[in-house]
């Protein structure tokens, strides 16, 4: 558990579940609207199956890791409430070259103009 609360609530479930939070999601989205997650891979199964339960379809995955050659230790997922059936699973986003500084493709999401 992490001493700053704020962290401690966000990162533990303190407050409110993973199924408190899709199923509050699913009551909020119009047909067709979109919810999105960024969460731990060991939790994809999981929140697959908890979307699905509340009918949000899993329209988009994608796995983010640190550096090429380490494991994922993120992943996105979108999806659709009342979606039809369909996932697509995305390329790989690296968030850091090997020397630690930031992948082009994260700079360009921080609105660096990067000229490739």
């Amino acid at each position: 558990m992490n001493d700053n609360e704020y962290l401690m609530i966000a990162r533990h479930e303190i407050k409110i579940n993973l199924e408190e939070i899709i199923q509050s999601a699913a009551r909020i989205l119009d047909n067709k609207g979109r919810f999105a997650m960024v969460h731990r891979p060991d939790r994809m199964i999981e929140i697959i199956n908890m979307m699905q339960k509340y009918d949000i379809e899993p329209k988009r995955i994608r796995f983010v890791y640190p550096k090429v050659g380490k494991e994922s230790h993120i992943f996105l997922i979108e999806g659709m409430y009342k979606g039809n059936k369909g996932l697509k699973i995305e390329a790989p986003l690296y968030a850091h070259n090997d020397d630690g500084s930031y992948s082009n493709e994260v700079r360009k999401m921080f609105g660096e103009d990067i000229h490739e």
